[in-house]
């Protein structure tokens, strides 16, 4: 198996599957640095903002990596492969 569809077989997504929530996960993540990056010079704004974001791609992170199961079901170390 070629490193250029080992990863996209252990997702069980194809090539612009993959790409589409690839992109997905980095826009949120970009809205959090930036909702983060606010949040330090006025701490008032958008006190849980960057930490919801977080916890959601996070929770969708884990049911993407084990779609038969549900959140609280999911192994944390889905994130670290």
């Amino acid at each position: 198996m070629s490193n250029w569809n080992q990863h996209l077989l252990q997702v069980n997504e194809s090539y612009f599957e993959h790409g589409g929530k690839a992109l997905s996960f980095s826009g949120r993540m970009l809205a959090a640095a930036i909702v983060c990056a606010i949040h330090a010079v006025f701490p008032f704004l958008f006190t849980n903002s960057a930490s919801s974001i977080v916890e959601k791609l996070y929770n969708d992170i884990k049911v993407s990596r084990n779609p038969t199961k549900s959140i609280d079901e999911s192994d944390d170390s889905v994130l670290s492969s």
